[in-house]
């Protein structure tokens, strides 16, 4: 349940939060900023302890984490195309908080089994 909070607000923070979303572009550029880059280290150095308490009882933690990247990098692809085009055949800009939050349970349980 609190994994499924953390990547709803992750969500969120990029489908809603202007900065995120336009930092997020900047590190997917070709020729990304220093600046960007360092926002982008230091991003994953503050999210270590959270992925590593959500994966130290794991029997394969490395595999978890690979899953919980997959995850992350789909919700932040969907939330900054959300306003482009639908994906899989979604419309990500008409999905309801309690669907997304509904989608996200389901694969979580299965993930983190």
């Amino acid at each position: 349940e609190n994994l499924t909070q953390i990547l709803l607000y992750l969500w969120k923070q990029i489908a809603e939060d202007g900065l995120l979303s336009s930092l997020l572009r900047l590190e997917l550029q070709d020729s990304p900023l220093d600046a960007a880059v360092e926002i982008a280290k230091v991003r994953e150095i503050q999210t270590e302890d959270l992925v590593d308490f959500f994966t130290q009882a794991s029997e394969s933690p490395n595999t978890l984490k690979i899953q919980l990247a997959i995850l992350t990098a789909g919700i932040q692809y969907l939330a900054l195309h959300k306003d482009i085009s639908t994906f899989c055949g979604v419309d990500f800009t008409n999905i309801s908080d309690k669907e997304f939050e509904m989608a996200l349970i389901q694969i979580l349980k299965e993930v983190l089994k």
